[in-house]
């Protein structure tokens, strides 16, 4: 009866080791979380096509890839104009449009390029998106407050070019090219307690005839986002980013000018770019000690700041090592009992 009992103990110890070394972690539903992306482009005309995996609206995109929630296109086009009879000058030119993009959970990766000369025109846009929800740990008594640190890196430039056309004196020179890039960036984050908040920016220049100017009341580049959510535990919380990247390009031609003894032809080139390669990077790490929760998705979006996300402040042992440990305990105890009952008691003289 005795060895019974001991034995039972033992399996009693190794499941209190087991629940004790593992955190309480709300378990994320499968499901709500999904990327998508769309680009276009256009040249000589005001649109030639689309390449995409892209869902509207925002509640269709959830689950869009499970897999490994992640989508990347790259499309490059190039078009020339032909003279047309009976135009003077003749309508020539060529553009090329360029758009490559990334979405991954937790980071977006944009470059929308173009240029043009002549007549021609050319425009290259980039929309990507993503969404995930989370589940706040609930290891802290209800109405507990919790705090998490929001952070989007918004690292990325928007450049134009443009070329005026030259004046003989007498004749207008009728202006030049012109071009323009731009980029907004929208993150929003709450919960289902109507804690958080929503961040959005657009920055923006345009050329033309060889000068640059920012766009009216828009940013020139972007400006990363801190804020701190207050939220509690066994909350629920939506998480969404969006970046879009436009680039745009028009040439110019001025023909038949008064030249010295002849007639000239001027052509004016233009480009734009929009490039946010590695950005619209978002993390979200507790501040509040002990503080953690899990996503739908299962991607972690910590940050380097600190926080473990799913885990106390004390590290605890894995798993694994604390149930050999309690095997071994377990087994070093039935090893004395069965020696004690085989070792020869010593009688009194």
């Amino acid at each position: 009866m005795r060895r019974m009992v001991g034995f039972a103990g033992g399996l009693l110890l190794l499941g209190f080791l087991w629940t004790v070394g593992e955190p309480r972690e709300v378990q994320a539903s499968p499901y709500d979380y999904g990327v998508s992306l769309l680009q276009q482009y256009g040249l000589n005309t005001p649109s030639n096509g689309s390449d995409g995996n892209f869902c509207f609206p925002v509640s269709n995109c959830f689950n869009a890839y499970p897999g490994n929630g992640s989508v990347s296109i790259s499309h490059s086009q190039s078009k020339t104009i032909n003279g047309s009879v009976g135009q003077n000058p003749p309508t020539i030119g060529s553009s090329s449009a360029h758009n490559t993009a990334t979405v991954d959970l937790g980071a977006i990766h944009l470059v929308s390029s173009v240029s043009a000369t002549d007549y021609a025109t050319g425009v290259a846009d980039n929309y990507g998106f993503w969404s995930d929800v989370l589940k706040i740990g609930n290891n802290f008594a209800q109405g507990t407050s919790l705090q998490f640190l929001v952070n989007l890196d918004l690292t990325g430039s928007v450049n134009a070019t443009s070329a005026k056309l030259p004046t003989d004196g007498i004749f207008p020179p009728g202006g030049g090219s012109v071009s323009g890039a731009e980029a907004t960036s929208s993150l929003s984050i709450f919960d289902n307690f109507g804690n958080g908040t929503s961040n959005t920016q657009t920055v923006c220049t345009q050329s033309g005839a060889g000068k640059n100017v920012s766009c009216t009341g828009l940013l020139a580049s972007p400006v990363d986002f801190s804020y701190v959510l207050n939220t509690y535990p066994g909350a629920t919380v939506t998480v969404s980013d969006e970046l879009s990247t436009t680039a745009g390009a028009e040439g110019k031609t001025w023909g038949d000018y008064p030249c010295g003894k002849s007639t000239c032809i001027s052509y004016a080139s233009s480009s734009a770019e929009s490039y946010f390669l590695n950005t619209s990077l978002f993390t979200l790490t507790p501040i509040t000690p002990g503080a953690f929760y899990t996503s739908s998705s299962g991607v972690s979006y910590l940050g380097t700041s600190g926080g473990t996300g799913g885990v106390s402040d004390t590290p605890e042992p894995p798993c694994g090592l604390l149930f050999l440990t309690g095997l071994l305990g377990l087994a070093v105890w039935s090893r004395k009992t069965v020696m004690s009952q085989h070792v020869p008691q010593r009688s009194g003289k």
